[in-house]
């Protein structure tokens, strides 16, 4: 018999002791969520058998006991982020089977301190997060949250001052705000409802209301009061971030870039970039980025560049880069000055991918090119760069260089760092054997990237079965020529004698002539890209990994199949589309996996294939 893999029995357990906590005592009512992004539960409060329509998301982890220095969880930083943005509040929950305890830390109240590179973050749970039976401070956290995400909350937001000197700061701190022109965006408030401010002589702490959330600035070097206050105001910008005000938190900020120093904190620069990227506003991350640099606040400047890269269009990019390319230049020439050159690299890179995301390949070439002759040792050895050059090759329509470019990145990084973008673009530039190849190695070496199917596929059926190992590809058959109604045997010339990756005749290929086999399905469905043979391939794939017993190794691939093109999933699942009850099932099944595998991630994400981290003691 199978046996039960422990973490799952250890997650059971913590869901059962969480819910005798809140179940019997309260009358809240625990349910497992079966699609959510790490999400295990939801909680609905009721309030002596009412509902209010409050609701709170759990994230489950038992463990057999804690270490020496009490629980902890090690959670993906993308989940953290993920989970801050929703509209209802997400309580991490560990559970320690040894005593039987459930501790909780609610998402929204963490200080992460994350850097631009972070993958993964430590949280660790003490006695007084531990869940006790019948807790009622989960509802009046889900309350306050309830309250501050709400369109209740509205403008001018409430603040208080916490300590002895209250009073003075007070009328300090609506001194800066009456300057700054932001008199409709705060108000002075006394209640327990307010943004709380409390100032020491090296830091300023900004709360949010019913400290359900908070972020502390440490001020290096010490400044004045009223350099605190001034802080204060974008620590209070980038706690509305947090809570989905994007508007108000990119008009406040908007008015504090050159007026404080706090705004190129990691943790603010996070949240405050995150905000302009939700509203669109350039401007604001280009002026962030600037002052970041000056201030030489370098892991503040990564986190704008990463946002700027993924900020939509490129009509604005040209008055960017006049502002942003002299303070790289200076970054760079410091570097080696001070004999930093991985730094100056570092720079070089960053920089030229910014480029690259803004069409500007050209020049990310150069940039490129400069960030490997700055440090060969480092940047040099590295697959990153070289997969960049290949992806400018294959733009610029240089097969060849794009082959050579890739090739590169193999040798530097193995098959998982370019191995699928290296068969690609072998098979772009005819050499199709060299292509079956290299694919054949990346699927044998435990590929997660679909397409590599289908390029598999493609050579397949060129090479094993059309006999075409290399080819110069020209256009053949000519422009406006018909196709329909021509032989199976005259569209394999054209393919043999023209182009083999022509879509228009492998379309023709599969309407015109019976399909025998499924590489010639996945053949015509990736170079037509039409859905309905998008399909048709997907079926026969499906049902070929079921007869060879392994779809469960293939099942993540075929979800995110799925998630990249739901329009492929919503044609198979439609009432037109004929598949028996056993494959009907495993479809709906792939397509609810596609939904866990691809969130829809809220502001800007800050690791790629592409990043390099950067770890220079002096800039981190």
């Amino acid at each position: 018999m199978p046996k039960r893999v422990r973490n799952h029995v250890l997650e059971a357990l913590s869901r059962d002791a969480l819910s005798r906590q809140l179940t019997g005592p309260l009358g809240w009512v625990v349910r497992d969520i079966p699609i959510d992004y790490g999400i295990d539960a939801e909680v609905e409060i009721f309030d002596d058998g009412a509902a209010t329509g409050l609701t709170f998301k759990v994230q489950l982890k038992g463990m057999e006991e804690p270490d020496r220095i009490g629980p902890f969880r090690d959670v993906e930083v993308d989940h953290l982020r993920y989970w801050a943005h929703l509209d209802v509040p997400v309580l991490l929950v560990a559970y320690d089977h040894s005593t039987q305890t459930v501790y909780g830390r609610w998402i929204h109240s963490l200080d992460l301190e994350l850097k631009p590179d972070q993958k993964t973050k430590r949280i660790r749970f003490s006695d007084k997060d531990q869940v006790r039976v019948g807790d009622p401070r989960l509802q009046r956290t889900v309350e306050a949250v309830r309250r501050v995400k709400s369109g209740l909350f509205g403008r001018p937001f409430p603040v208080a001052f916490d300590g002895d000197q209250d009073s003075v700061l007070a009328l300090h701190f609506f001194r800066i705000v009456r300057a700054l022109g932001l008199d409709e965006y705060v108000r002075l408030d006394r209640s327990d409802f307010a943004f709380t401010v409390s100032v020491a002589s090296d830091q300023v702490r900004v709360a949010l209301p019913a400290d359900i959330g908070s972020i502390t600035i440490h001020s290096r070097p010490v400044g004045s009061t009223e350099d605190l206050l001034r802080d204060s105001l974008v620590i209070l910008a980038g706690l509305l971030a947090r809570v989905n005000r994007f508007g108000e938190a990119v008009q406040i900020a908007r008015r504090m870039v050159g007026n404080c120093r706090a705004s190129s904190s990691p943790d603010l620069a996070l949240e405050l970039a995150g905000a302009a990227f939700e509203v669109g506003d350039y401007d604001l991350l280009t002026r962030m980025s600037v002052e970041a640099f000056r201030m030489e606040a370098f892991d503040a400047c990564q986190i704008h560049l990463i946002a700027l890269r993924q900020m939509a269009g490129e009509a604005w990019f040209d008055s960017t880069r006049k502002l942003l390319e002299p303070e790289i230049q200076r970054c760079v020439t410091e570097a080696l000055d001070r004999g930093e050159p991985t730094t100056a690299a570092f720079w070089a890179y960053n920089y030229a991918q910014l480029l690259f995301e803004k069409n500007a390949r050209e020049d990310a070439r150069q940039w490129i090119q400069r960030a490997l002759d700055l440090d060969p040792k480092g940047y040099g050895s590295r697959p990153e760069p070289q997969r960049l050059l290949g992806a400018i090759a294959w733009f610029a329509g240089d097969m060849s260089g794009s082959v050579d470019a890739y090739r590169s990145a193999v040798d530097k990084g193995g098959f998982s760092a370019a191995g699928s973008a290296l068969a690609d673009s072998l098979m772009h530039a005819g050499r199709y054997e060299d292509a079956l190849s290299i694919i054949s190695q990346v699927l044998e070496a435990g590929s997660d990237n679909w397409r590599d199917w289908f390029v598999h596929a493609i050579v397949t059926e060129l090479v094993e079965h059309l006999g075409l190992t290399r080819q110069a590809r020209r256009h053949n058959p000519p422009e406006g020529a018909v196709l329909s109604g021509r032989s199976l045997e005259e569209l394999e010339e054209y393919l043999k004698h023209g182009d083999a990756l022509n879509q228009s005749v492998w379309l023709a290929r599969c309407l015109e002539h019976p399909v025998q086999r499924l590489t010639t399905a996945m053949s015509c469905a990736y170079l037509s890209g039409q859905t309905i043979l998008f399909a048709g391939a997907a079926v026969g794939m499906i049902i070929a990994f079921h007869e060879e017993g392994t779809l469960d190794e293939a099942r993540d691939n075929l979800a995110r199949f799925f998630a990249d093109h739901p329009d492929v999933l919503t044609n198979m699942l439609s009432a037109d589309f004929p598949l028996d009850d056993e494959i009907g099932d495993l479809v709906k099944d792939l397509g609810v996996r596609s939904l866990e595998l691809m969130p829809r991630f809220p502001g800007v994400q800050l690791v790629d294939e592409n990043n390099i981290p950067h770890r220079d003691a002096n800039h981190t």
